[in-house]
């Protein structure tokens, strides 16, 4: 699905790629370590599970690359954010993560409630989105928030929402850039 261009620190290279079970505790310390929210192995189990597609992260593998080109990393001036396989015999440095998901909903016509002709709408969904302390203001959130959106509109979804909290002011700000409208 291509990559980003983001200035990092030269010692960094981030890969960019789709989550895996073996990223959950990475994933699961990277939420703790951010976020007041707390879930258990299994939440992002099930979630792999459901929308494999959706879950992407962010793995720092500076210092870890001896070909990069296996990777799938591209180290034009270092700052090239990239898809490509994670590495099987090492834990990964996750330092950012997105879960998505697709609900469905009842179309309700507001004009006319009572007539019985309701269908169902499917929508995106962010259910978490995290970046460590030392690697926000790089541009992380933004890409992995426009990767999923790409991964959405795969699926035939053109509408997604989120909550956050009003006092996130950071993240706020992020996602009414990226469009989100306050309901």
């Amino acid at each position: 699905k291509g990559g980003t261009r983001l200035v990092l620190p030269p010692s960094q290279n981030i890969l960019l790629r789709l989550a895996t079970r073996h990223d959950v505790p990475s994933i699961q310390s990277c939420n703790l370590a951010c976020l007041p929210e707390n879930y258990n192995s299994q939440f992002y189990c099930s979630h792999l599970r459901q929308w494999p597609d959706l879950a992407l992260v962010a793995e720092d593998v500076s210092g870890q690359l001896d070909d990069k080109s296996k990777m799938g990393i591209c180290d034009q001036d270092r700052h090239l954010f990239s898809f490509g396989p994670g590495r099987a015999n090492t834990e990964p440095n996750i330092v950012a993560y997105v879960l998505g998901k697709i609900e469905t909903r009842p179309i309700i016509d507001y004009a006319n409630p009572t007539s019985g002709e309701h269908g169902l709408e499917a929508l995106g969904h962010v259910t978490s989105l995290a970046v460590r302390h030392d690697y926000r203001r790089l541009g992380l959130a933004r890409t992995l928030m426009t990767q999923l959106h790409h991964h959405l509109q795969d699926h035939g979804i053109h509408s997604c929402g989120l909550h956050v909290r009003t006092s996130n002011r950071a993240a706020c700000r992020l996602y009414q850039e990226d469009g989100y409208e306050i309901a």
